[in-house]
C-alpha cells in the first residue's frame, strides 16, 4: 500500500502519500494525518480536514481506491497509485531519521520526522521547523529563526552537503545515524505547537 498516489475530487488532483507506520502525507494540505487498511478499504483521518473512507476497485490496471468523506457518499474521492518512494524518501521519512549535522563550529544531532507535517527537530537549537524534499535529492530545512538551509542528499552514501540559503560559503554537512521508526512519530518537543487550518476546507 505504501507509496505516492494521485488524489482526485471535483476541485482537482494533487499528490498524497501513504507512509510507513500509518502516516498519511499531503504536501499541498499538510496535517497530522494517518491511514489504516481495513480489508479492501483505506480509512484516512486527515486531521482538521476530516475523515475519508475509500474502497479498492478490482477493474483497474493500477491500485485504485474510490469513496469519499465519511457519511457523505455523494462527495466522491479517487486515489490512484502513482509510484513507490525513492531511496532518498525512504532514508528520510520511514518514520523519521537522525543525522549528525556539521558546520565550522562543531556538530550536533538533528531529526527529520516522517509525520504528516515533516517536522524538523534539533534539541540543541530548538525552533518550529520543517523540511521538504524536491527534485529527488534536494532537501530544504526551514529552521524558523535560524534560517533556511539547502542540502543535496546522496542516498548511496547516506550523506548531505549544502549551505545556508544565499550563503554558499556558510557550509553544512550531515551524516546519517539511524532510522527513528515509530519513535519518530510518538512525540515532539514542547516548543512545537498544534497546526490550525481552515476547517471549512474540503478536498
Amino acid at each position: 500500500m505504501e507509496g505516492w498516489y494521485s488524489w482526485s475530487y471535483a476541485g482537482g488532483t494533487f499528490p498524497v502519500a501513504l507512509r510507513s507506520f500509518g502516516v498519511f502525507y499531503c504536501p499541498k494540505y499538510p496535517d497530522q494525518a494517518k491511514w489504516i487498511q481495513d480489508g479492501d478499504k483505506i480509512l484516512i483521518e486527515w486531521g482538521s480536514y476530516g475523515k475519508y473512507e475509500l474502497r479498492k476497485t478490482d477493474d483497474e490496471a493500477v491500485p485504485t481506491f474510490v469513496g469519499g468523506p465519511v457519511n457523505k457518499p455523494d462527495s466522491w474521492r479517487r486515489m490512484v497509485y502513482d509510484h513507490s518512494f525513492s531511496a532518498e524518501e525512504q532514508l528520510l521519512s520511514s518514520g523519521g531519521s537522525e543525522w549528525n549535522f556539521e558546520y565550522e563550529k562543531g556538530s550536533f544531532p538533528i531529526e527529520f520526522r516522517g509525520d504528516g507535517l515533516n517536522h524538523f527537530v534539533c534539541p540543541q537549537f530548538p525552533a518550529h521547523a520543517h523540511w521538504t524534499l524536491e527534485d529527488t535529492n534536494k532537501v530544504t530545512i526551514n529552521w524558523g529563526t535560524y534560517g533556511t538551509y539547502e542540502m543535496v542528499l546522496d542516498a548511496a552514501t547516506a550523506t548531505m552537503t549544502g549551505n545556508k540559503k544565499g550563503q554558499p560559503t556558510n557550509w553544512r554537512r550531515a551524516t546519517f545515524i539511524r532510522n527513528l521508526g515509530i519513535e519518530g512519530l510518538t512525540s515532539l518537543p514542547s516548543h512545537e505547537h498544534s497546526h490550525k487550518h481552515d476547517e471549512n476546507c474540503n478536498h
